[in-house]
Parts: C-alpha cells; structure tokens; sequence
C-alpha cells in the first residue's frame, strides 16, 4: 500500500511488522485464505461500531482529525495504562516505553518545532507531536493500534516499535532504515498527514470530487468510485488506498472475502469503538492570528462575510481555532453564504432557521436576489446536517415585518390572512422565507389579496362576489349559495381592491370544475361529480386556491339527489330544477336500484331552483284523484297517456298510484296513447305478455302504432334476448284460435295450411298472450 511523499523520489509503502505468535497466526491465517493485506490482530470485545455505519467518502471529518488538544500526555498515558492493565515480564509495553527524542525544526507545511529531549514517554511523544503537527492524538493512537497492535499489546516485539506506524515500509521490500524508533516513525506519520493536508491537490485521492479506488491491491477485484467529503478522508486514503468492500463490513470484527482490505475499516472501528463518533466537530474554522472565520468544504476554504452567514449554518458547528499554516492547505473559494448546493445532486437550497428550503428553479433563485453560479458547495455530511424543510414558495417577510407577500417575479403582494396565504398555497401552508429590506424594496408592493373563498363587497354596490384566487371576482346570486360556499361574512372593502379583481362572465353555481374535476358543492363541501348527473346546472371554473376553502363531501357519481336537514323530502336535482320524489322506493328506482349519496343543501338552497312538481319512477303509471286519465311516466319530463290495461299488461307495467296533481303538472303529456309496440335506443319491440321482442321490420307488419321510449323506461321492462320475430302469431291461453297481427287489428287463421301459407311455408312461433291483451286491439275478423 503506497504513499506518495512529494518530498521523495521514493514512494513508499505501508507494511505491518508483527512479531511472535501474533504474525505466526497472520501468516497462517493468511495461508488459509481467511485474512487479505492489513486485516487486523486484535478484537475488541465492546463492538460498538456497526459496518452499515461506515462511510466511504466520510471515514473521519476535518475537526476530529486535526484537533490536537483531545487528550494531554496525562490523559493519553491513563488511555495506556487502561489498555494493558499487566504487561508480560521481560516485555516493554507502551505504556512503559520511552527513549530520547531528537529535536525538529519548524516545517513549512504546518507541523511546529519539536524540542527534543534525553528521554520521553510514548504518551508524552504523542501528545508533543499532536500538537506540533496538529493531529488528534486520538489518530495517533489508533494508527499504532492499527498498524502494529502497540496500544493493547502485553509483549510487544522491537519490530513493532521499530515499524510503529508503518512509515516507510513497503510491502515487497524492507523498512526504510531511516524512518526506523518509535520516535521517527510516530513524527514523520504525523508530518506525512500535514503534507497530505498542506497540498491536497496534488494527491492520487482529492476531498470534494468522485474518485476511484481499489477494494484491495489485487487489481482483478475491481474498483469503486468514492465521493471523498473532506481531507482527513483523502489522507486515509493516500495513506491506506484502498477502501473495504461489504464483506469487510460484513464482519466488522473479523474478515470478509478474498478482495477484502482492513486498514481503513480498522481505522474507523477502533476510533469508533475507543473514542466515539468520527464525524462529530465543526465545519467552520477561525484563524487564530486574524480573525477571519472559513467554512470548510472539502479542499475549499469559503470566507464567512457576515455573522448572519455564520448564524444560517449554525448547524455545521461552533468554529475552533486554528493556525494561518493549518488554512494554508485550502484552496479560497467564494464567500460562504445561506446559498448552498449539494454538488452530488445540483440541488440548490436557501438555508434559514437552521433548516435547507430547496428552489426548484434558478429563476426562483434570481427572485430571491441569488444566482445560481455563486452556491457554496457543501459536502454531503454536511449537507445531511441542515434538516430539510419546506421548499422556498411564492410567499416571503420582509425581515423585522409581519405582513406575507405572494411575491412574483416583478410584485410582492400583501395577503389579508394567513387563512388566505394557506388557500393561495392549495391549501397546505407554505413554508414563508425572510427577505431583508434592500433586497425586498426590488419589488413594488402590489394591491392587498384577500382570501380566496371569501365574500366581498364594494361601499358602492349592493353586489357581492366571491374572491377566486389572485385575480378573479364571482358575482354571488345568492346569500344561500354563499353559505353553502362557507363564506359566513361579507367583507367590505375599497373600490380599487374590488376592481383589482376581474369580473367573472357568469355568477357562481353550485357546480365548480376544481383541479379539472367536477364537483357539487355542498354544506362547505366539494362532492366529485360524475359526468353524467343530468343535474342541469351550469359549472364555475373554480382556481385551486377558491377550491381548498372546500372540504372533502361525499361522490356523487350518478343523478343527483338532495335533502334539507330535518325535512324528510328528498329531491331529484335534474335540468336545474328540484323536483320533490313521491316515494323512497322512486329514489331507489331511478338510481338504478341503489342507495344514492344525498347531498345536504339548506332549504334556502333548494329555494333557488325552479320547483315544477315532483317526480316518480321512470316506467311508473299514475293518476290524479280527480281524473280517471292513467299515464306512464317515460323519464323525469314526459308521459304518455294509456288507452286500456291490454296495452300495459302486454308491456308487464302493472299497478298505478294515485299522486297529487302537481306531480302530474310537472310532465308534458304526449301526442296519442301508449302501444304496445315500442322503440327502445332505436330497435322495434312488440310487448306480448310483459315481454319485449325484437321485430325485424317496421312493427313487425303488425299496422300498430308505435311508441318511443326514454332509455330509463326501457330499462323498466324486461327485454327477451330471442331473435328477432318476422310476423307476430299469437293465441289465448287455453283457447285453440291463433290471430295473426296485421293491419292494426288481429285477424284468427282458420286453417295449419293457411297458417304455413302466412308464414312463407314454415310453422311460426305462436306467442301466448293474456286476453286482455288480445281484447284492447280491435278484431279485424277472419284471414281469407
């Protein structure tokens, strides 16, 4: 495993050197397949990370690896102790080792001048050189656990103090002599990491773009692309290239498969495990000497311009202190601002109240006074740091102000109500952004809003209208039609307010076309309305904001049937008039059998229509008290007068009522009586004994009238599927002449022959009919 060091012609590699049993059960490990380069030693038995935690592009965040007052050489040497309670005799574990250390001097990449010293604890060496090079000790620790075990280790080997950290140890040749002691290896480590940070650049593995890595050093396992977020990551990577495939992950204390590697993985498991989150800190940093706060982002330094932008991210952290040398190793980007994007997605979000609104255009972007090319990139951790909230909306507060404006790309207009910011929403409440007043004085205030659904009125005119979304009046015909509206007051409001809505070209119904949907409304309500309903009531296209004011009724997908509450009438809504029905049973009947969905409407609702009579079943025969005049009802407007029960009883309609006169005022009587021959949807019938059959010529050659039948009549009847009939035979039921219907008139066959004859020399059907049937036709003697 390779690192570059530009300071180097060499590159050199990373090995562990493990002595006594500890290799002997590597190698073995390794000869049985089980273990691949830089698995682990060691377990710890506390288990505290969890693989489906790592992240690949985010192993540790900036503040925890460069934050070098974590543990004091006190505090690092207790961690020692803690970790090897008892050391085996004739050992030296880290806890008890020190050695002389020679001085360093001040390096131009950040890491401060060391003063050595005749002898020095491995806790007081790695706090010195934390803090010199700026590292978390915390790494320290964990990079010689890691790589040599030396943390826990009760009888560690002089190799594993020679090869602390793996400095200089390639894995196909030995250690670099030079980089050989506790010391150096520990020091030139540390220093490598500030080199990584000072020219991040120039690196194989670059935080704040997609790079590609191996799973392990055998090319033929393939590799991954890696959004790296920060350069704590990319060092890791310089430092270890390669990243854990899900087996790895798998078994976060063991191994994984054949293209398996462990050292990042250790990494974050032992930091994880030993001294919690990795990813914890703040983005934003403080130059010591200056002043200046910086947003980090990946390679990317972005100036903080005002304490309003420091506040907007508050949720990235509390800025720490850090040194001139430590920013030297960021690039500067643009000033830091609550414009923010997510580079993986491009999604673009305005960050307020600690919380991330998104834009859905760029254009919504220039309304706010932004653009588009000045984002400030974050990282995806830090982005997943600003909860989401609502998306920025057409609704906004100037800073320091109460009123919301609906703003528009030239407009900011005050609404009267929240209730109206809500209806004008579609009826969700918007999240309502603060625009400072320079940026909000762009914008002319426009005429005051009010709410959509509501009622006003002009001081002028007794007219009163309903306010349609942002630029429509209704005119209301009615005070009862606005109750059922929910409008239960009228505004008064100034002329210039009124006549800033446009007048509608009809008045208000209780009909409206809401999101392209037909629906009738009802007690504040909006029931869905099928196409069909035959209610005869014109439609007001309604805008969404007018239609949220409406609550969810029942369907109506069929005829529409209405009540009053308290009264038990109910009444058939058909061609815009409200026509009372006589029974339960007529309701059932003209909804085809079913139960219908009654809407409920306030009597002076119903008041409004035209009131014509009542109604009964389509197919019904009926009669006034004062008349004996019998009539069949054919659909909700006409009916045709029947001449005898003959007639009805070869049709199977049986049974009249007698009804209040106003329900026989409210059809128009048609021309003639009823016949027993009918046209249903076009096709001839001849009824004979309740039953309808097909004829396959005009009446059937019968010379009887005809009578056309509304589809809700025909439906009454009870149809025969039979093929169509040529000539109608018929016969009395007991009786033995058979009558042939010609002429209007039935005429009795007097013989088989002349009954073949008739017939085109083939026997006939012969329908048997009740002798009423036979009696209301006029008998036109014997065939000759």
């Amino acid at each position: 495993m390779f690192r570059t060091d530009p300071d180097r012609q060499t590159a050199y590699p990373r090995r562990r050197t493990l002595s006594g049993i500890t290799a002997m059960l590597g190698v073995l490990a390794l000869v049985l397949g089980f273990l691949t380069v830089g698995a682990t030693t060691t377990t710890d038995s506390a288990e505290a990370a969890t693989g489906s935690d790592f992240n690949a592009g985010n192993i540790i965040s900036d503040a925890v690896f460069y934050n070098s007052g974590t543990m004091s050489a006190s505090v690092i040497q207790s961690f020692l102790n803690s970790k090897v309670p008892t050391c085996r005799s004739g050992y030296t574990c880290l806890k008890n080792y020190s050695q002389a250390t020679a001085s360093q001097s001040a390096k131009s990449e950040g890491c401060a001048a060391y003063a050595g010293a005749s002898k020095e604890t491995a806790a007081t060496i790695i706090a010195k050189v934390a803090v010199a090079c700026g590292i978390n000790p915390q790494v320290l620790l964990v990079l010689l656990e890691k790589e040599q075990a030396l943390v826990s280790d009760t009888w560690p080997s002089a190799r594993q103090y020679r090869s602390a950290t793996g400095y200089g140890c390639p894995d196909t040749a030995d250690c670099d002599t030079t980089y050989y002691g506790f010391f150096n290896q520990v020091y030139n480590a540390a220093y490598q990491f500030k080199k990584y940070q000072a020219n991040p650049n120039s690196r194989n593995y670059v935080a704040g773009r997609w790079n590609t890595i191996q799973w392990n050093p055998n090319g033929n396992c393939g590799t991954s692309s890696v959004y790296i977020e920060n350069q704590a990551t990319a060092a890791l990577y310089v430092y270890t290239p390669y990243r854990p495939n899900d087996a790895a992950l798998a078994n976060l204390y063991g191994t994984g498969d054949g293209c398996s590697s462990y050292g990042n993985r250790n990494f974050w498991r032992m930091f994880t495990d030993w001294f919690g989150d990795t990813k914890g800190g703040s983005s934003f940093v403080r130059d010591s000497s200056s002043g200046a706060i910086y947003l980090i982002t990946g390679t990317i330094k972005h100036y903080v311009p005002t304490a309003g932008v420091y506040e907007s991210l508050a949720k990235l952290g509390k800025y720490r202190n850090v040194s001139a040398s430590y920013l030297k190793g960021y690039t500067a980007g643009t000033d830091a601002s609550a414009l923010v994007r997510n580079p993986l997605t491009g999604e673009i979000a305005l960050v307020q109240g600690n919380s991330r609104h998104r834009f859905s255009s760029c254009g919504q972007v220039s309304v706010w006074g932004y653009d588009c090319g000045a984002t400030t990139d974050l990282m995806p951790g830090q982005w997943s740091k600003l909860p989401q909230g609502g998306e920025v909306s057409d609704y906004m507060v100037v800073s320091g102000k109460s009123t919301t404006y609906f703003l528009n790309s030239s407009t900011r207009f005050p609404v009267s109500s929240w209730t109206g910011v809500v209806r004008l929403n579609g009826g969700k409440s918007p999240w309502v952004g603060t625009m400072g007043s320079a940026n909000a004085q762009r914008f002319p205030v426009g005429r005051t809003l009010e709410t959509p659904g509501t009622a006003i009125k002009s001081a002028s005119s007794n007219d009163v209208f309903l306010v349609d979304g942002t630029g429509t009046r209704i005119r209301v015909p009615s005070l009862a039609m606005l109750g059922e509206y929910g409008a239960s007051s009228i505004k008064t409001v100034s002329d210039a307010t009124l006549n800033g809505y446009n007048r509608a070209g009809a008045d208000l119904t209780l009909v409206a076309k809401c999101n392209s949907k037909l629906v009738l409304v009802n007690g504040k309500k909006a029931s869905a309305l099928g196409a069909g309903n035959g209610a005869g009531i014109a439609t007001t296209n309604l805008s969404s904001s007018t239609c949220s004011a409406l609550g969810s009724g029942v369907a109506v997908p069929g005829k529409v049937f209405a009540m009053v509450k308290g009264s038990p009438n109910v009444y058939r809504i058909v061609e815009g008039q409200a026509r009372t029905v006589l029974a339960w049973s007529d309701v059932l009947a003209q909804n085809g059998g079913k139960t219908p969905n009654l809407v409920t409407w306030s009597a002076a609702t119903i008041n409004t229509f035209a009131r014509p009579g009542g109604i009964v079943a389509s197919g019904s025969l009926i009669k006034s008290a004062g008349n004996a005049d019998i009539y069949l009802t054919d659909a909700h407007d006409r009916m045709h007068r029947v001449g005898s029960f003959g007639t009805t009883d070869s049709l199977g309609i049986t049974g009249y009522r007698t009804v209040p006169d106003s329900v026989l005022k409210a059809y128009a009587k048609t021309e003639g009586s009823l016949s027993r021959v009918v046209v249903c949807k076009g096709v001839q019938y001849i009824g004979l004994k309740g039953v309808l059959y097909k004829l396959k010529s005009a009446a059937g050659g019968t010379g009887l009238a005809v009578t056309n039948l509304r589809d809700t009549t025909c439906a009454s009847l009870k149809l025969s599927g039979d093929a169509a009939v040529g000539k109608v035979f018929i016969k009395v039921a007991g009786q033995a002449p058979v009558y042939y219907l010609t002429g209007g008139k039935y005429r009795e066959v007097t013989s088989w022959g002349q009954l073949l004859g008739l017939n085109g020399g083939s026997a006939p059907r012969i329908f048997t009919v009740n002798s009423s049937e036979l009696w209301s036709m006029v008998n036109g003697g014997a065939m000759k």
